[in-house]
């Protein structure tokens, strides 16, 4: 019997030390355990794009291009994205407002690829919608559109450059682009002017869906303010490189400015060869980063900025 008890705790210590170990040092890679663990519902598992494409690299070349018509439908990425925006949309009414935050606890979890994606489809489904770069201090949506960083949002805020000035209209089909706009010395102070929210209450008379790619929610709190300023929050967490530990604490300081979590969208969701659902390869690690259907997954070992 001592024997089958000490078994027993064996078992029960070393159950509670891989359990603590994950949440530490471990990274999530199932969306049952981030729901069990964190009590978040994962609202979409976007799995990794097949093709490696650079479709945004022309979009101001052929701005009636829309994400389906570059090969999205073909993408499993894009396909589970398009079942998230149908759940969204379904949702939204029964929302504060029609603007949705898109953010993450560290850089390159993939919110821009989620933020941007999921606007294109939103506007695809016949929407007037609005995507905002508002990350202010490492934006790079601009980039991918081509366009210049300046002026935008943060030029329009400070009151430097009217809102026509910045605004550009039709980069896809139904879908209008605020860009970061100039570099400022103090982002979270600008993001804390009133003249922001109301500018975003403006714009929410003006389009069906707004949805902001918001700067990481650890090494900065610059998010918390835009939080605030959301109906519907979104944390994008990428497997293999976040933490339960970082959606914890992601999801703790928008609690404690009383902003709620809709949800986690589990990025980079692949199965593994022979064990389950993972990293099918390192590649996958760098290409969940790139911008899928309206803005392709990069080539594995491509250059570039990816994913803020």
């Amino acid at each position: 019997m001592a024997v089958v008890a000490a078994l027993l705790l064996g078992v029960l210590a070393a159950g509670a030390y891989l359990m603590l170990r994950q949440r530490f040092v471990g990274t999530v890679s199932d969306p049952g355990e981030i729901e069990w663990t964190t009590g978040l519902p994962v609202i979409a598992t976007v799995p990794r794009g097949e093709s490696p494409r650079l479709a945004g690299a022309d979009a101001r070349n052929r701005p009636h291009a829309s994400a389906a018509s570059r090969g999205g439908l073909a993408d499993p990425a894009i396909e589970s994205l398009r079942n998230f925006r149908t759940t969204l949309q379904l949702s939204l009414p029964d929302a504060p407002n029609r603007i949705v935050l898109i953010s993450g606890p560290t850089t390159g979890v993939g919110k821009s690829y989620i933020a941007s994606n999921l606007a294109a489809l939103a506007a695809a489904a016949s929407q007037r919608v609005l995507l905002i770069d508002a990350d202010l201090r490492k934006g790079a949506l601009h980039d991918h559109f081509r366009y210049s960083r300046a002026p935008g949002l943060s030029d329009v805020v400070m009151g430097t450059h009217r809102l026509d000035e910045a605004l550009k209209r039709d980069v896809r089909p139904g879908l209008d682009f605020l860009s970061m706009g100039s570099i400022v010395a103090d982002p979270g102070e600008v993001l804390l002017q009133p003249a922001l929210a109301e500018l975003i209450e403006r714009l929410s008379s003006q389009y069906r869906m707004i949805v902001i790619d918001g700067s990481p929610l650890l090494p900065v709190t610059d998010g918390l303010a835009l939080g605030r300023l959301a109906g519907i929050v979104f944390l994008v967490a990428r497997s293999g490189v976040t933490t339960l530990t970082e959606i914890d604490e992601s999801v703790r300081r928008l609690q404690d400015v009383q902003v709620d979590v809709r949800g986690v969208i589990l990025n980079d969701f692949a199965r593994g060869p022979g064990h389950g659902y993972g990293y099918g390869n390192a590649e996958t690690h760098q290409a969940a980063s790139g911008y899928a259907g309206m803005m392709a997954h990069r080539p594995a070992g491509a250059g570039g900025k990816g994913d803020r």
